[in-house]
């Protein structure tokens, strides 16, 4: 997911992108109730909107932070 997720803050602007260790952080993923990695989270104004177990599709990981960007 690093690969994919690495691209897309040079085409989605506006966006804070964060990559977390979640093996280092274990309150980060007690809060969101992460139990597979990877895992891509998505929140707006520190709401939980959508979670993306094992995102592959660079595409489809573009779309869903388009459609919660505005």
């Amino acid at each position: 997911i690093k690969p994919l997720f690495g691209e897309l803050p040079k085409e989605i602007h506006g966006v804070e992108f964060l990559v977390k260790d979640i093996e280092d952080d274990a309150d980060l993923a007690k809060r969101f109730g992460i139990r597979s990695i990877p895992t891509m989270v998505i929140t707006k104004d520190d709401q939980l909107e959508e979670v993306m177990i094992n995102p592959v599709d660079y595409e489809q990981m573009k779309q869903a932070i388009n459609l919660l960007k505005d």
